[in-house]
């Protein structure tokens, strides 16, 4: 609540409220202006920091294709659709509109898939993702609304379709495959403008992040 659409409303709620209120504040992640921010409204806070995640997924093998533009894209995926033996697959975007369009483009495409994301009321989104659970359809579009806190059994890949644009997105994502001792596999389409969101990604995690081998080589690792 305190990114910039809803600072407004934030600091008018808070400055109608008494001054011995307690203010708490929570957050999976919590930029640093943002913590300078809420200084601003709380009086002496008491901080409860953990250690930043790291990327301690040994479950999960990572790789990125050099889709080289964003037109290729979508052929890509489907020449993956044809070669990976997917149980469950989340592939995600970096837009609500970008969702929408690559579910409808996959359709007309004959692939079966949902979207999911914020615009979506609540029943709808649980709906969906009670459907994903029971294995009703195979392959979820989905925005970083689900990148934290689900677990599904059945999950072996998760597709990078954008590079998410922070860091700390790219392990919840990638976290949704390789859970219950199983393995996953996490796959990043990058063009050439993702070069430097790579890097960043495995300067913050200490990590390489390897060329795609042939599909035959994935399907044998799960």
């Amino acid at each position: 609540l305190l990114r910039d659409e809803f600072l407004i409303q934030t600091k008018s709620i808070v400055s109608k409220m008494s001054t011995d209120t307690q203010i708490c504040v929570y957050s999976a992640t919590i930029p640093e202006d943002v913590l300078q921010l809420t200084e601003k409204f709380l009086q002496n806070p008491k901080k409860i920091l953990v250690k930043r995640d790291e990327l301690s997924l040994d479950l999960i093998s990572q790789y990125y294709v050099n889709v080289y533009d964003e037109k290729n894209k979508i052929d890509t995926l489907e020449d993956l659709y044809g070669k990976l033996s997917i149980n469950q697959c989340i592939i995600y975007v970096n837009s609500v509109n970008r969702a929408e369009g690559l579910r409808d483009e996959l359709a007309r495409r004959m692939h079966v898939t949902e979207v999911i994301h914020s615009k979506l009321d609540n029943k709808t989104r649980m709906d969906i993702m009670a459907n994903f659970r029971k294995g009703s359809f195979r392959v979820l579009v989905s925005t970083d609304l689900i990148c934290r806190g689900i677990d599904i059994q059945h999950i072996n890949y998760v597709i990078n379709y954008d590079i998410p644009n922070n860091v700390d997105s790219y392990l919840h994502r990638i976290g949704r495959s390789g859970r219950f001792g199983k393995k996953g596999i996490a796959i990043n389409f990058m063009t050439n403008r993702d070069l430097n969101l790579m890097k960043n990604i495995e300067r913050y995690y200490k990590i390489k992040i390897d060329s795609l081998p042939e599909p035959d080589e994935l399907n044998a690792v799960l």
